[in-house]
């Protein structure tokens, strides 16, 4: 089940979804761009700190919790995209 976190307050941040039980998040950076990235092996108590006080920086939380694993996701096909 994905939680949808609040972004009207997120200059960097346009959606972002959690999922504490599978501990994954997909997040859309930006108004413009078209690509969703699907993020593993995030934390489960980080997400939910964040589901209960998302009053917090929404861009740097996915650059400090969200990037060990990422698939972007455009138009039907998956990139795979490594971060170290």
């Amino acid at each position: 089940m994905r939680f949808k976190i609040n972004t009207d307050q997120s200059s960097s941040v346009d959606t972002l979804k959690v999922n504490p039980i599978t501990g994954t998040a997909r997040v859309k950076w930006g108004k413009a761009t078209n690509c969703e990235y699907r993020c593993t092996k995030v934390s489960r108590r980080k997400i939910l700190a964040l589901m209960l006080d998302s009053d917090r920086s929404l861009g740097a939380w996915v650059n400090r919790h969200a990037q060990w694993k990422d698939y972007a996701i455009k138009s039907n096909r998956i990139h795979s995209i490594r971060f170290n």
